[in-house]
């Protein structure tokens, strides 16, 4: 019985001690807040077009953001909202649907990395580039693939 009484008595001082340790702890309340911003909306005005190659021939081809061939797009949101675009993916295949064969592309470039949105909320013509491995074993074939073109506010 002594040896039950011990340790409630123990067990009652830990009890204490922390209940006086908690008596000391001071409080401060802070807000949380969240602001939902209205979407961005993407429009593509044209694919990534590359100039026709000879098949039989390995070359690699570019398509700088200033070529005629880059892609375009025109991207709305928040008047002035500072913003950067990219192409999700570091390469993309583009694909023969006859031959099933492959074409990588890689490098891609935009013209308008990080920029705002205009007093309208309007940035026209950005423009985006990216290079073509054209393998001497591909076959004569339209070659197509998909990308992924990201807006984001900064």
């Amino acid at each position: 019985m002594k040896k039950i009484n011990k340790a409630i008595f123990a067990g009652s001082a830990i009890l204490a001690s922390l209940v006086a340790f908690n008596a000391n702890a001071v409080d401060e309340a802070f807000k949380a807040n969240i602001e939902l911003l209205s979407s961005i909306t993407i429009s593509e005005v044209q694919g990534l077009t590359f100039p026709a190659q000879v098949a039989g021939t390995a070359a690699t081809v570019t398509v700088a953001t200033s070529d005629a061939g880059a892609a375009t797009f025109n991207i709305t949101g928040i008047i002035n909202a500072p913003v950067v675009a990219s192409v999700s993916e570091a390469s993309i295949n583009m694909t023969d649907s006859v031959s099933g064969d492959e074409i990588l592309v890689d490098a891609f470039t935009v013209d308008a990395g990080a920029s705002a949105l205009d007093a309208s909320g309007v940035l026209n013509g950005i423009k985006v580039g990216a290079t073509a491995h054209v393998d001497a074993a591909d076959s004569q074939g339209s070659y197509e693939g998909d990308a992924t073109f990201t807006v984001v506010y900064l």
